[in-house]
Protein backbone atom coordinates (compact mmCIF):
# COMPACT_ATOMS: atom_id res chain seq x y z
CA UNK A 1 0.00 0.00 0.00
CA UNK A 2 1.35 3.41 -0.96
CA UNK A 3 1.31 5.82 1.99
CA UNK A 4 1.80 9.43 1.04
CA UNK A 5 2.88 11.72 3.81
CA UNK A 6 0.37 14.51 4.31
CA UNK A 7 1.37 17.97 5.43
CA UNK A 8 -0.72 18.40 8.57
CA UNK A 9 1.51 21.11 10.02
CA UNK A 10 -1.37 23.58 10.19
CA UNK A 11 -3.05 21.26 12.71
CA UNK A 12 -0.07 20.92 15.01
CA UNK A 13 -0.14 22.09 18.59
CA UNK A 14 2.00 25.14 17.88
CA UNK A 15 -0.78 26.75 15.84
CA UNK A 16 -4.11 25.35 17.03
CA UNK A 17 -3.30 23.52 20.25
CA UNK A 18 -3.83 19.89 21.14
CA UNK A 19 -7.22 18.27 20.61
CA UNK A 20 -9.43 18.36 23.69
CA UNK A 21 -11.25 15.39 25.20
CA UNK A 22 -15.01 15.86 24.99
CA UNK A 23 -17.66 13.84 26.77
CA UNK A 24 -21.18 13.36 25.42
CA UNK A 25 -23.77 11.51 27.50
CA UNK A 26 -26.60 9.70 25.79
CA UNK A 27 -29.11 10.17 28.60
CA UNK A 28 -31.84 7.67 27.93
CA UNK A 29 -35.44 7.21 29.01
CA UNK A 30 -35.72 3.44 28.39
CA UNK A 31 -39.47 3.40 28.99
CA UNK A 32 -40.18 5.79 26.10
CA UNK A 33 -37.10 4.95 24.02
CA UNK A 34 -35.88 8.54 23.87
CA UNK A 35 -32.62 10.49 24.30
CA UNK A 36 -32.11 13.90 25.83
CA UNK A 37 -30.94 16.53 23.33
CA UNK A 38 -30.59 20.28 23.42
CA UNK A 39 -29.97 23.05 20.90
CA UNK A 40 -26.66 24.78 21.54
CA UNK A 41 -26.71 28.58 21.74
CA UNK A 42 -23.24 29.04 20.17
CA UNK A 43 -24.00 27.29 16.87
CA UNK A 44 -27.69 26.20 16.94
CA UNK A 45 -26.65 22.55 16.60
CA UNK A 46 -28.31 19.68 18.43
CA UNK A 47 -26.27 17.87 21.06
CA UNK A 48 -26.57 15.67 24.10
CA UNK A 49 -25.39 16.85 27.53
CA UNK A 50 -21.62 16.92 27.78
CA UNK A 51 -18.47 18.96 27.97
CA UNK A 52 -14.72 18.83 28.41
CA UNK A 53 -12.91 16.29 30.57
CA UNK A 54 -11.15 18.10 33.39
CA UNK A 55 -7.69 17.25 34.71
CA UNK A 56 -7.77 14.20 36.99
CA UNK A 57 -11.40 13.27 36.26
CA UNK A 58 -12.52 9.79 35.28
CA UNK A 59 -14.85 9.56 32.30
CA UNK A 60 -17.75 8.70 34.57
CA UNK A 61 -16.96 11.59 36.93
CA UNK A 62 -17.02 13.96 33.98
CA UNK A 63 -20.33 12.55 32.71
CA UNK A 64 -21.87 12.82 36.17
CA UNK A 65 -20.59 16.38 36.63
CA UNK A 66 -21.85 17.50 33.22
CA UNK A 67 -25.32 16.04 33.86
CA UNK A 68 -25.47 17.96 37.14
CA UNK A 69 -24.14 21.22 35.67
CA UNK A 70 -26.29 21.15 32.54
CA UNK A 71 -29.46 19.28 33.56
CA UNK A 72 -29.58 19.48 37.36
CA UNK A 73 -29.46 15.68 37.63
CA UNK A 74 -27.46 13.74 40.18
CA UNK A 75 -26.55 10.53 38.35
CA UNK A 76 -23.96 8.38 40.11
CA UNK A 77 -20.79 7.45 38.27
CA UNK A 78 -21.70 3.77 38.62
CA UNK A 79 -24.73 4.30 36.37
CA UNK A 80 -22.69 5.88 33.58
CA UNK A 81 -21.24 3.48 31.02
CA UNK A 82 -18.68 3.94 28.26
CA UNK A 83 -19.93 3.28 24.73
CA UNK A 84 -17.19 4.38 22.39
CA UNK A 85 -14.24 6.73 21.97
CA UNK A 86 -13.69 8.30 18.54
CA UNK A 87 -11.29 10.76 16.98
CA UNK A 88 -13.41 13.61 15.57
CA UNK A 89 -11.41 15.56 13.05
CA UNK A 90 -12.75 18.04 10.51
CA UNK A 91 -9.88 19.92 8.84
CA UNK A 92 -12.25 22.19 6.90
CA UNK A 93 -13.65 23.66 10.11
CA UNK A 94 -10.38 23.25 12.04
CA UNK A 95 -12.22 21.08 14.54
CA UNK A 96 -10.43 18.26 16.33
CA UNK A 97 -11.37 16.52 19.54
CA UNK A 98 -11.39 13.08 21.03
CA UNK A 99 -15.04 12.32 21.71
CA UNK A 100 -16.03 9.91 24.44
CA UNK A 101 -19.62 8.73 24.26
CA UNK A 102 -21.28 7.64 27.49
CA UNK A 103 -24.65 6.07 28.31
CA UNK A 104 -26.93 6.52 31.31
CA UNK A 105 -30.56 5.59 31.91
CA UNK A 106 -32.97 7.59 34.04
CA UNK A 107 -36.30 6.79 35.65
CA UNK A 108 -39.55 8.77 35.57
CA UNK A 109 -38.82 10.66 38.78
CA UNK A 110 -35.41 11.77 37.52
CA UNK A 111 -36.85 12.65 34.12
CA UNK A 112 -39.30 15.06 35.77
CA UNK A 113 -36.33 16.87 37.39
CA UNK A 114 -34.46 17.63 34.15
CA UNK A 115 -34.04 21.37 33.76
CA UNK A 116 -31.90 23.68 31.70
CA UNK A 117 -29.21 24.82 34.13
CA UNK A 118 -27.20 26.71 31.50
CA UNK A 119 -29.66 28.78 29.43
CA UNK A 120 -26.71 30.83 28.16
CA UNK A 121 -25.36 27.66 26.46
CA UNK A 122 -28.47 25.62 25.64
CA UNK A 123 -31.89 26.78 24.42
CA UNK A 124 -33.68 23.92 26.16
CA UNK A 125 -33.69 20.15 26.59
CA UNK A 126 -35.99 17.87 24.62
CA UNK A 127 -36.59 14.14 24.52
CA UNK A 128 -36.14 12.75 21.01
CA UNK A 129 -36.29 9.40 19.24
CA UNK A 130 -33.60 7.98 16.98
CA UNK A 131 -35.57 9.04 13.88
CA UNK A 132 -35.48 12.66 15.04
CA UNK A 133 -31.69 12.52 15.01
CA UNK A 134 -31.62 11.05 11.52
CA UNK A 135 -34.23 13.51 10.20
CA UNK A 136 -32.15 16.39 11.61
CA UNK A 137 -28.74 14.98 10.75
CA UNK A 138 -27.54 18.25 9.20
CA UNK A 139 -28.32 20.04 12.49
CA UNK A 140 -26.34 17.65 14.72
CA UNK A 141 -23.15 18.60 16.56
CA UNK A 142 -20.14 17.23 14.63
CA UNK A 143 -19.11 14.53 17.18
CA UNK A 144 -22.63 13.05 17.05
CA UNK A 145 -22.42 12.87 13.26
CA UNK A 146 -19.09 11.04 13.59
CA UNK A 147 -20.68 8.58 16.02
CA UNK A 148 -23.55 7.90 13.62
CA UNK A 149 -21.16 7.52 10.68
CA UNK A 150 -18.97 5.06 12.57
CA UNK A 151 -21.63 3.17 14.54
CA UNK A 152 -24.80 3.83 12.54
CA UNK A 153 -24.86 0.33 11.09
CA UNK A 154 -25.26 -1.02 14.65
CA UNK A 155 -27.33 1.79 16.12
CA UNK A 156 -30.99 2.22 15.18
CA UNK A 157 -32.66 2.49 18.59
CA UNK A 158 -32.12 2.79 22.34
CA UNK A 159 -31.87 -1.00 22.56
CA UNK A 160 -29.08 -0.99 19.97
CA UNK A 161 -27.27 1.83 21.76
CA UNK A 162 -27.29 -0.14 25.00
CA UNK A 163 -25.72 -3.09 23.16
CA UNK A 164 -22.78 -0.86 22.23
CA UNK A 165 -21.74 -0.35 25.86
CA UNK A 166 -18.08 -1.25 26.09
CA UNK A 167 -17.90 -3.63 29.03
CA UNK A 168 -14.14 -4.01 28.55
CA UNK A 169 -13.47 -0.44 29.62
Amino acid sequence: MDHKKQDNSKFYKSELGSPKVGIGVFLVDPKEGKFLFGRRIDNSLLAQPGGWLEFGESLEECGSRELLEECGLEISQERIKHIKTLNCFNPKDKYHNVAIYLYAEINEEEKSKVKNMEPDKCEDWMWVEYNFMMNNYDKLFFPIKVFIEKEGHQFKSIVDLKKLIDNRY
